[in-house]
């Protein structure tokens, strides 16, 4: 142990040289920087180690292993004291104790007092004879609770600074920066500004960056302000309590000497009445000369017996021990408390005084770019020199108001020049639309007058045409004045047009039949497939779209179709069912092709019958006699078990079809007068037995109205 003990006191003393000297450079290097503050010392003349002397990190790590090593030789001392000195100076006392008690026992066997039976505490007489001192653990609780309280202060120092030096790099980038930034950009922004912002404009976009970017700087500039008050407030406390500290150690100083000296008078109060009890013939001599040496009488005590001379030995000992180990502590903290009070205390607050003057220094800098983000007052810029005053309004503002309130101001101005160019743009929008409008507007007007004086067939149709492509037209050209409009105002025309197709195609699926009517509509005016009076027959293979319908078109709107049939009932089809339909056009043709069908008994001959019916089909008026005529024998067939013979007629005639009946009422009235000169009946023969397949109900009827039908 006494070795380790050794190495260890070379090891303190090593590290202690070597704290000394990084201390002298740490001081020189301060000292060399506050030169080249001043200009002192020029810049090309200062040590290229100068920096890496300014760093406190490795007299921090010195400390803190000197710290170490003391704290370890001063328990191995302990240890060494504990287990050897205290065992030797024990068994010296025994030894002597034992020693005398032996001769005061050879000397006093024969003449025994009985009063000296009863042994005489020597805690009672030390007890009176050293006067009351404060024990150590109350000397030096209060500088152990300034200790802790110091110990917590340097560590919420040591986390704040490392929560200021990366609070920086954690805010920069995070959403909750730019969060603020924006908040903040929008409180400082004036009505105007926060109007026009949403007009185009690059220079505004830039310095709208620019402000972002200064918001952001100056949130982080008062968060890091905000822990540096913090800091400043620690270690004004840290110096406090330093001072506070240095006060306790020196108010504890003489109250632990006055307690060392209280337990060297009890000690050797102790050993001089033990002794005495043990040698009662040297008393006397003992008591006298402590009196002189202390000037404190001791109390006379009767000898032991020779019983009790073990326990008083043992009690004395351990009496002893316990006092010899308050001196040994007292002795060790002393000294520290001492040097604590001489220099350890005071480097430590001029450290703690160099930390706040570097806090304040920062302090100094961040208010510094504060002003010069958010401005000065107009008495900073009173208290100015002439030579130093802004000469321009923009040099005022900057001064004024700092970097965000120039930005501000510059924003203004690009929204205000932007606002301009918007209003003129804008203009020039609406006066091209009308302009475009109203030349439209001029022609469909005279080509409508040039179709309503000719008058024709197709005057209907040409102006609805002309009536739609000019709707159309000015749709057109609304929607491109608009989305010019909007592109202008800065918003995506790209989004703009999906949402509306988003909205289109649920408008779609919510009215399908109505744009399929509408679409339809457009698709037969571009066709032309019929026109206003026409005979049409509309029909479709589909049987959801219902019966064939006939009639004169009557009107034709954008969603709907109104014909008139034989009947005269007014029929509205949609136009969606119009387009997909068969759409047959009687008007149009230059002639109308008829045809119907004739049934008659197989009895009769076949010629004689053609040549009948031709010489009836000869006498019609209404028959077009200069156009081919066809009476055809298509064979014989079955009608309600009745075997007949089927002839078919075919002509033109220029009757509408309409009027179609008037030219079957004129061919039947030929027919039955040929047929009754020549002696045939046009009634069916007998029946016959014949088996046949049913034929459809169009096939099923009258020989007198036979089923007609158009070609």
């Amino acid at each position: 142990m006494q070795a380790l003990e050794e190495l260890q006191t070379t090891y303190v003393q090593g590290i202690s040289d070597l704290h000394l000297l990084s201390l002298q450079q740490y001081a020189t290097a301060m000292e060399l920087k506050k030169q080249l503050g001043r200009g002192e010392l020029p810049a090309e003349q200062a040590p290229e180690g100068l920096l890496q002397a300014l760093r406190k990190e490795p007299l921090r790590t010195l400390e803190q292993t000197l710290s170490e090593a003391i704290n370890q030789r001063a328990h191995t001392r302990f240890r060494i004291i504990s287990l050897g000195g205290q065992i030797a100076e024990e068994r010296a006392q025994q030894e002597a104790l034992a020693t005398e008690a032996a001769k005061a026992a050879e000397e006093g066997a024969a003449s025994e007092d009985p009063a000296a039976s009863a042994p005489t505490s020597t805690a009672s007489t030390t007890e009176e004879a050293t006067p009351a001192t404060p024990t150590q653990a109350e000397a030096l609780a209060p500088l152990q609770a300034l200790v802790g309280q110091r110990l917590d202060l340097l560590a919420d120092l040591d986390r704040l600074e490392a929560e200021r030096l990366q609070q920086e790099a954690t805010l920069t980038g995070s959403e909750r920066l730019e969060q603020q930034a924006e908040n903040r950009m929008r409180e400082g922004s004036g009505w105007l500004e926060a109007i026009l912002s949403v007009l185009p404009s690059d220079r505004a976009a830039e310095l709208t960056e620019l402000l972002r970017g200064n918001y952001q700087k100056l949130l982080i500039v008062e968060a890091q302000q905000a822990l540096l008050a913090t800091e400043k407030e620690k270690v004004a406390q840290l110096i406090q309590l330093t001072q506070e500290d240095r006060q306790a150690s020196a108010q504890a100083l003489p109250l632990l000497k006055a307690q060392l000296q209280a337990l060297t008078l009890q000690q050797d109060t102790l050993w001089v009445s033990a002794q005495a009890q043990l040698q009662p013939q040297k008393a006397d001599q003992l008591k006298a000369d402590f009196s002189v040496r202390t000037g404190i009488s001791l109390p006379s005590a009767p000898p032991l017996l020779e019983k009790n001379k073990a326990d008083f030995i043992a009690r004395v000992q351990d009496e002893l021990l316990t006092l010899y180990v308050q001196k040994l502590a007292l002795q060790q903290w002393i000294p520290v408390l001492e040097q604590r009070q001489a220099s350890t205390l005071l480097n430590e607050i001029a450290h703690y005084r160099d930390h706040e003057g570097q806090l304040n220094a920062l302090d100094a800098s961040f208010m510094r770019m504060v002003k010069r983000l958010t401005g000065h007052t107009q008495e900073e810029l009173a208290q100015l020199p002439e030579r130093q005053q802004p000469s321009t309004h923009l040099e005022t503002i900057y001064f004024l108001e700092g970097e965000i309130g120039a930005d501000h101001e510059q924003r203004s101005q690009a929204l205000l020049r932007a606002l301009l160019r918007f209003v003129f743009e804008l203009f020039a929008i609406i006066y091209g639309t009308w302009f475009l409008i109203m030349m439209a507007k001029r022609f469909v007007n005279r080509r409508s007058q040039e179709i309503e004086m000719r008058a024709g067939p197709e005057s209907t149709h040409q102006l609805f045409v002309l009536s739609f492509s000019f709707v159309a037209f000015r749709l057109v050209v609304v929607l491109l004045a608009a989305t010019l409009a909007l592109s202008r105002m800065g918003f995506d025309i790209g989004v703009i047009v999906a949402s509306l197709g988003i909205g289109g195609f649920a408008v779609a699926l919510a009215a399908k039949e109505t744009l399929s009517d509408l679409i339809g509509g457009i698709t037969l005016f571009v066709e032309h497939s019929f026109s206003i009076g026409d005979v049409i027959q509309i029909s479709s293979s589909d049987p959801k779209m219902g019966a064939a319908e006939v009639g004169r078109v009557e009107a034709v709107s954008w969603r709907v179709t109104r014909i008139t049939n034989v009947m005269n009932y007014s029929i509205t089809i949609p136009n969606g069912r119009v387009s997909e339909s068969v759409i047959i056009n009687y008007t149009r043709q230059a002639q109308l092709r008829d045809f119907t069908h004739v049934y008659i008994s197989p009895a009769y001959s076949t010629r004689q019958v053609v040549a009948l019916i031709n010489e009836a089909v000869d006498e019609c008026n209404l028959i077009r006699q200069d156009l081919q005529k066809q009476v055809l024998a298509t064979g014989n067939t079955v009608i309600d078990k009745v075997l007949v013979s089927r002839y078919e007629i075919r002509w033109y005639t220029d009757i509408p079809y309409l009027a179609r009946a008037r030219v079957l009422t004129e061919l039947w009235t030929r027919l039955w007068q040929k047929f009754h000169e020549a002696g045939l009946s046009l009634e069916y023969g007998l029946p016959q037995e014949v088996q046949a397949p049913a034929l459809p109900a169009q096939a099923k009827t009258l020989p007198q109205q036979p089923p007609t039908h158009s070609a």
